[in-house]
């Protein structure tokens, strides 16, 4: 069952792909961490921004939805999110992190940690240039892309590590 959504999924309880919008509401943001709890078969969900309770979602993933193995979200992806990745989900398969704000550091946290990665994707990350250190830690990751990344904005401006800590990211 795939659904693209609102709010009638909370009565699927055998739901195994979802795929939320970027444009719900805050209320709507805080109450996925209790919807995914009610999901103990999904397998694999997509998200167009990550929400504000991302990390409580990823915990709750990690305990309750024992097929989970795709994840696809976008945004800042500072350590703390990096390490829930790692400590809630290690036997994710596929993990597209595309058009996100992503440094070396987290990266590499999460292919080291996520040993059983077949796909992963950082294709357009900002704050993010992929080199022979990155490529050696994916090497064991059937398909690794990360095409367009780059660590300088559009107009030629590090990013650095105030703007990660500020929580302000503007694709």
């Amino acid at each position: 069952m795939s659904v693209t959504i609102y709010i009638p999924i909370i009565r699927c309880p055998r739901l195994k792909r979802l795929a939320l919008p970027d444009n719900f509401m805050l209320e709507d943001d805080l109450l996925i961490p209790e919807l995914v709890g009610r999901w103990r078969d999904l397998e694999q969900l997509e998200m167009e921004t990550k929400p504000s309770s991302f990390l409580e979602m990823i915990a709750v993933i990690g305990r309750n939805c024992s097929r989970f193995g795709r994840l696809k979200v976008r945004g800042l992806i500072g350590k703390e999110d990096a390490k829930a990745i790692v400590d809630c989900l290690p036997d994710l398969n596929h993990l597209e992190l595309s058009k996100s704000y992503l440094t070396k550091e987290e990266l590499v946290a999460i292919i080291n940690g996520c040993r059983k990665l077949e796909r992963l994707t950082v294709k357009d990350c900002l704050g993010l240039q992929v080199d022979d250190e990155v490529v050696r830690s994916a090497s064991r990751i059937k398909c690794f892309e990360h095409e367009g990344s780059k660590l300088l904005d559009d107009y030629g401006y590090e990013t650095d590590e105030s703007e990660q800590q500020s929580g302000f990211f503007y694709w």
